[in-house]
């Protein structure tokens, strides 16, 4: 928890991939609750500049939707968060490009480990 524990801190290390990104990407992202607007926001910054703005009403028996609308292009971004277990969770992420076209969809697995 941090700023006053009405926000809960995350950190994101990605390691470099491919020729192109030689450099980890280090986010860090706030997540809190607004109680006016009954929804959890979210705010991410990483050190290349990058930023999100997501929002989500919530947990939905097992599942948790975040939409980022926040690209200055109008692209829009929508993850999908599944509950598959106490320790594993699985997501997909697919939205739209700023010229309105579908973006490739994405997915993958969170598992906890100790």
């Amino acid at each position: 928890m941090d700023l006053n524990d009405r926000w809960l801190k995350t950190t994101d290390i990605a390691p470099p991939f491919d020729s192109y990104r030689t450099l980890p990407v280090n986010t860090t992202s706030y997540t809190t609750y607004d109680r006016v607007q009954k929804r959890f926001v979210q705010v991410s910054v990483d050190d290349f500049g990058g930023y999100a703005l997501a929002s989500s009403p919530g947990w939905m028996g097992n599942t948790l939707v975040w939409t980022d609308k926040s690209a200055l292009d109008g692209a829009i971004a929508i993850t999908t968060i599944t509950k598959i277990s106490d320790s594993e969770y699985n997501w997909s992420s697919k939205g739209t490009k700023a010229n309105g076209k579908p973006q490739d969809p994405q997915h993958g697995t969170c598992k906890k480990t100790e």
